[in-house]
């Protein structure tokens, strides 16, 4: 289960940083709204649209210049990343909302729902998806991006082998729960539903860097054991596996989802 107190803590931390270090989501926005600009034959049939885990309004830039006479609903855990938002959109069609949307009522049909980069935080993926499905109006989209379940193989094979030289348990990290593509398409039918992935590469100094950084945009509970001593046996594999050229490399695993009714 995943503690959401936690998570708005450390994205409340992470919000002035996260334009600077969040390179991985941003690409993954800039493809999102790529799948989603009315030439892909969306059938927008009314004016609202939701934005989902809105961050610091990577997906709200391109939704704003696309859909200009739309009403925008933005919801964020985080309040320091609406603080953000607030600060770069002042436009009397958006709304900026700070909850759960696990929570939240939607008491109103939208054309088009959108979530970049933050499903993975979800702790009922399925039962989120279908509320969220079912407040779409007719001919409306539901679009998401979402990290995959092969995130970062480099560190959870670096945790592993420090695991087995020290002869510890190898920690549970929450990138192991990320979701599967069969979570999505057994909840629609095929006819419905595209999926797409990539696997997106990003290069650091050293495997701690790597660390500093995802800390800094608010995410450092999915990489970080507790540990010390594994974590710095870790550490070490990794720097000694995965330098290519005096850097080491992450890989993301990006999925791409587009629902239609």
């Amino acid at each position: 289960m995943i503690n959401k107190n936690l998570v708005r803590d450390h994205f409340n931390h992470g919000a002035l940083y996260y334009d600077r270090y969040a390179k991985i989501q941003k690409k993954m926005a800039e493809r999102l709204s790529a799948l989603t600009k009315p030439e892909e034959n969306l059938s927008l049939n009314e004016k609202n649209i939701l934005d989902i885990g809105c961050g610091t309004g990577f997906m709200l830039l391109d939704l704003i210049k696309n859909y200009p006479a739309s009403s925008i609903t933005a919801v964020d855990l985080a309040p320091k990343m609406l603080e953000v938002c607030r600060n770069k959109f002042k436009l009397d069609n958006l709304q900026l909302v700070c909850g759960d949307i696990e929570e939240i009522p939607l008491k109103k049909k939208y054309g088009l729902i959108v979530s970049n980069a933050a499903f993975q935080w979800l702790n009922n993926l399925s039962q989120t998806l279908t509320k969220l499905y079912s407040a779409l109006s007719t001919g409306g989209v539901l679009a998401f991006s979402v990290f995959g379940r092969q995130t970062f193989p480099e560190l959870r094979f670096s945790y592993k082998k420090a695991a087995d030289r020290l002869g510890l348990k190898k920690p549970l990290l929450a990138i192991e729960s990320f979701p599967l593509q069969e979570d999505f398409k057994s909840l629609f039918p095929e006819s419905r539903i595209r999926v797409e992935e990539s696997i997106e590469t990003e290069y650091y100094g050293s495997a701690l860097d790597f660390l500093r950084a995802i800390k800094k945009i608010g995410a450092g509970n999915n990489v970080a054991s507790q540990n010390i001593l594994l974590l710095k046996e870790a550490m070490k594999i990794y720097d000694q596996e995965f330098k290519e050229e005096g850097k080491i490399k992450a890989s993301y695993h990006c999925v791409y989802v587009v629902l239609k009714t």
